[in-house]
């Protein structure tokens, strides 16, 4: 009533407001249909092409649409499934780039370096892309990838946050994976937890650094026995600063933490953990994933998307990668060649001078060269196998972090 400016503009009854609302609800039907219609027609195409990227569609129960180039799952195979040289797999969805949810799945690049960081680039690898953040979805997402690249399946590593679902999931595509998680999610929840129970600063950050201070925090024991010796040790500590902190008698932190956060730092946080995974004594976090998510929002212009168009623009920045690795070849672009692979360098005049068949097969012999050890890896090898102490506990620990330190 308050925004009309004659009578005309007001609705004769009811049934007029009935006919409007279910014009508007076909309109928004038919542009769905259409768009999934475009989406099917563009995978369907796409199959007789040498080097698909939109893969799979699946209408129901659940629409879900995996876009991935042949390079990025060859790549993942290379980083993520050696255990003397590899990195994580790296999941996160993301939000508000059309109707529908982005799970990207992001993997370090570990023949390259970037000129800015000094460290191995992320690169963007397969894309989910679907309406609920559920198993069933990221069941699907896992076990379409391991359809692509079976050997996807010995997959060594995945970050996640904080949830448990997609970790779920990939595992039992992924069996021998290992969850790590994001240092920074949990610690949040840590700190989340204290205020709720009437713990403030400092008395919380004195709790967070015995969590995760390096060297002598719980994160960083090397043994699950160092683990539970470390927390027979800091029992009385936290119990005595908590009363302190909220003025009781009954403190309760010390009871939840053993509830419900020991088995996760324990399985999913320690340090020999992080250095199999390439780490050393940081930890894992998220970020790489959302910087990610953010160059999606700048490729998508801040805006929703039809899900086609936001396919083609996913493919656009898996094919910009692809040219700053070839770039690297001839020293120009972000990225430069590891000194462990300077035998494929080409000086840039040379590289003109090179037919194009020859250039293609350099590229390609780059991109399918084996790994081999880096240097910050080796160096991390020697420092840490000098601790008789870790020597001991990896003799009996999993096979994966015997592998890396030993090889």
């Amino acid at each position: 009533m308050k925004h009309v400016s004659s009578p005309l503009e007001l609705p004769r009854n009811t049934k007029q407001i009935y006919n409007v609302k279910q014009t508007q609800k076909s309109a928004v039907a038919g542009k769905d249909r259409d768009s999934m219609f475009q989406l099917i027609k563009a995978c369907k195409d796409q199959q007789s092409l040498a080097d698909p990227y939109i893969r799979v569609v699946q209408c129901a129960p659940e629409f879900c649409c995996i876009c991935s180039s042949d390079l990025q799952l060859m790549e993942m195979d290379m980083f993520l499934t050696n255990p003397s040289e590899c990195t994580i797999m790296g999941i996160d969805p993301t939000f508000n780039l059309g109707e529908f949810v982005v799970t990207p799945i992001v993997y370090k690049n570990l023949k390259l370096i970037h000129r800015r960081t000094g460290e191995c680039p992320t690169f963007l690898g397969p894309v989910l892309i679907h309406q609920t953040k559920t198993e069933r979805a990221f069941d699907f997402f896992a076990s379409s990838i391991v359809s692509l690249r079976n050997t996807l399946a010995d997959t060594l590593f995945i970050g996640t946050d904080d949830e448990c679902s997609i970790f779920n999931s990939f595992s039992r595509y992924m069996p021998i994976s290992k969850n790590m998680q994001c240092q920074r999610h949990v610690r949040l929840n840590l700190e989340r937890e204290l205020h709720t129970l009437g713990i403030n600063n400092p008395y919380t950050n004195q709790f967070v650094k015995d969590i995760f201070d390096k060297n002598v925090g719980l994160a960083d024991c090397l043994t699950d026995t160092d683990l539970e010796n470390k927390l027979l040790e800091l029992k009385p500590i936290w119990n005595l600063r908590e009363c302190e902190s909220r003025k009781t008698t009954e403190p309760a932190f010390y009871t939840w933490f053993l509830k419900y956060k020991k088995n996760l730092v324990q399985n999913c946080l320690l340090l020999p953990l992080r250095i199999s995974c390439g780490f050393g004594f940081s930890h894992y976090t998220t970020n790489a994933n959302e910087s990610l998510n953010n160059r999606f929002k700048q490729k998508t212009d801040y805006q929703e998307n039809e899900v086609t168009v936001f396919c083609t623009k996913m493919r656009e920045l898996a094919d910009e990668q692809k040219k700053d690795t070839e770039k690297a070849i001839i020293g120009i672009g972000p990225y430069q060649i590891r000194t462990e692979y300077i035998e494929h360098v080409q000086p840039s005049h040379a590289w003109f001078k090179l037919s194009e068949s020859s250039r293609s097969k350099h590229i390609t012999a780059f991109l399918k060269a084996p790994l081999k050890p880096s240097q910050f890896r080796s160096s991390i090898r020697i420092s840490l196998v000098n601790s008789l102490e870790l020597q001991e506990h990896l003799l009996t620990h999993n096979h994966i972090i015997k592998v890396y330190l030993f090889h």
